[in-house]
């Protein structure tokens, strides 16, 4: 899919249906050459995602800010200029959508225009076609 190996890190909740899908976007990235890691929200900082291409961050739809496992990121985001770099969001609900919004807002991240929610049903196949549009659009 990309000719330059690219790198991306998928930050996550330890949420079931969170984690089954940010596996699923590292096995079909991979699958396309790209570098991937993955990094639970509570170990996430900046140094990690610094280096990127693209940017991944999933959570459940309870998610506290500026409290919770996405916390640390969330005051480290508050400083830090990600223009130029692409990210997308996951999450189980448009509330948990809406809660990661607001954590990478003042970043400048371009933000996918299609956030994917999480169903127990979402297959491999199903994140690949979402993906693939925002892969493809770099």
């Amino acid at each position: 899919m990309a000719s330059v190996p690219q790198k991306a890190c998928i930050v996550v909740t330890s949420h079931p249906d969170i984690l089954r899908t940010a596996g699923y976007i590292k096995r079909v990235l991979e699958q396309w050459g790209w570098k991937t890691t993955m990094k639970p929200a509570e170990e996430a900082r900046i140094p990690d995602l610094a280096p990127v291409d693209l940017m991944f961050f999933g959570a459940e739809d309870s998610l506290p800010l500026p409290s919770g496992p996405y916390g640390e990121l969330f005051r480290s985001l508050q400083g830090v200029n990600f223009a130029g770099r692409k990210g997308a969001l996951f999450s189980t609900s448009t509330g948990g959508i809406e809660a990661l919004r607001k954590m990478v807002r003042d970043s400048e991240l371009a933000l996918s225009r299609s956030p994917l929610v999480v169903k127990k049903d979402t297959t491999e196949e199903s994140v690949e076609t979402w993906l693939r549009t925002m892969v493809e659009t770099r």
